[in-house]
């Protein structure tokens, strides 16, 4: 359904001792940029004089938006004229986390730009019990690692269950070329990505979904 006309939502994020990364799903509202009509605002901060780190609108979402800080403030107005379908987004701490929905974007630092030297991200993605998590991989995906099995250099690695003692999920991940699709056998992913001191790259995008015998869950559950 579309959103109604003349409203005015805030949210606001907290990630305690961490940076905010925050991804659209999808997005359908009026206007193009500079977003003079209905539009959502995000800040740099906790309330509505922070810094604005973006202004959106229209049906073509931004890439990943990240905080410098552990706060980040949402606002969203819509005139009395044209209406969406709004947006639908999902967001987690920036290096690494708990990820409780079920389904949802997670990248590498700073992607679509070179991501750091010197990370240990690690994500535990956790959707409906009885459901299985399925990911897949956006391009640009371009990970600078070298070696049999990206055995040296910066890697991703998926694991089939919670937490990195979990069994390997598809091997070490790395170079410019990922796996169309990788699902786990329970309802827990763990994810990890790290890099060394030397070249870095891009980096990945990839989007998670709670899946069941072909059934995907429409259950979202609060981070």
């Amino acid at each position: 359904e579309n959103y109604p006309p003349n409203q005015e939502c805030t949210w606001l994020i907290r990630a305690p001792d961490s940076i905010i990364e925050f991804n659209f799903l999808s997005l359908d509202m009026e206007g193009y940029p500079p977003c003079y009509s209905d539009n959502l605002i995000i800040r740099d901060g906790a309330n509505s004089l922070s810094p604005v780190l973006a202004s959106v609108c229209g049906r073509y979402p931004p890439g990943s938006i990240h905080s410098t800080g552990d706060s980040m403030f949402l606002h969203f107005s819509s005139d009395s004229d044209v209406n969406g379908q709004g947006f639908n987004a999902s967001f987690s701490k920036g290096c690494g986390g708990l990820v409780h929905v079920d389904r949802g974007v997670l990248t590498s630092p700073h992607y679509p730009q070179n991501y750091l030297p010197g990370l240990n991200c690690s994500w535990h993605v956790m959707v409906t019990p009885g459901f299985r998590v399925s990911v897949s991989f956006q391009n640009p995906f371009q990970i600078q690692g070298y070696g049999t099995d990206c055995s040296s250099g910066d890697y991703l690695q998926l694991r089939n269950g919670p937490d990195g003692s979990s069994p390997i999920l598809g091997g070490r991940l790395c170079g410019s070329s990922p796996p169309s699709v990788l699902q786990t056998t329970d309802n827990h992913l763990h994810i990890r990505f790290v890099t060394d001191s030397s070249i870095e790259a891009s980096g990945f995008k990839l989007i998670f979904e709670a899946h069941n015998e072909g059934r995907i869950s429409c259950s979202v559950f609060d981070q």
